[in-house]
């Protein structure tokens, strides 16, 4: 296996493993899986994290045309039943997330922040549609 490979996968289980502290617990990498997927896509780089099409990248360096280039691609890839979300990173650098929602990357705990707040309003909302009505 190729070094730029070996880094991919590890990025890849990095990635899976912060999913996993975000409460997804059952999030996988696609290394670990032996399935094909319909249509020629390679599928998502992280598996079972809810409605997000995950694709993880680990670089020594890139420029923002290489990010513009995997947005692209995961755009193109992503299902429209799911959501995009690129991670990324540097070497000995943050994850960077990019989602349809933002016109700028934001950091991994910005974007747990915000799917926990998703969260808590979508327990409310439920909780209240399920209050009896007075009559």
């Amino acid at each position: 296996m190729s070094g730029s490979r070996r880094k991919g996968q590890n990025g890849q289980r990095e990635a899976a493993a912060l999913w996993k502290l975000a409460g997804f617990k059952n999030a996988k990498h696609s290394g670990m899986l032996q399935q094909g997927f319909a249509g020629g896509s390679h599928g998502p780089d992280i598996f079972d994290v809810g409605r997000w099409w995950v694709e993880g990248k680990r670089w020594k360096t890139y420029t923002d045309k290489q990010v513009f280039d995997w947005w692209t691609q995961l755009i193109k890839e992503c299902p429209k039943t799911h959501d995009p979300v690129l991670m990324y990173r540097r070497n000995n650098g943050g994850w960077l997330v990019q989602t349809m929602e933002h016109e700028r990357p934001i950091t991994w705990s910005s974007f747990v922040e915000e799917i926990k707040k998703r969260k808590k309003r979508t327990r409310a909302t439920i909780g209240r549609k399920l209050q009896p009505i007075a009559k």
